[in-house]
């Protein structure tokens, strides 16, 4: 059965080969945020972060279910003083 597999493994490499490593460079910024690295990148809480989407204060998008925070929002957010209260 793991010779199934691994063939499985092999065959697709041949056909796709490594997407990641020609799309993705450790120097490509990233675009898309979620809410919880948001938060870590402004040094705020989940619960700011939360209230400034509802506030519109930071625009967001939706993948599915997924919640992302574009970049340009966050360096946007950062260049100005703002009230969280």
């Amino acid at each position: 059965m793991l010779d199934v597999i691994d063939f499985m493994y092999d065959t697709a490499d041949y056909f796709v080969g490594d997407i990641t490593a020609a799309t993705v460079s450790p120097d490509t910024p990233k675009l898309l945020f979620s809410r919880k690295e948001a938060a870590f990148s402004l040094g705020l809480s989940l619960r700011s972060i939360a209230k400034l989407l509802k506030n519109g204060q930071l625009k967001a998008r939706r993948c599915g279910s997924k919640v992302l925070i574009p970049h340009s929002e966050l360096v946007k957010f950062s260049k100005f003083d703002h009230d969280l209260t």
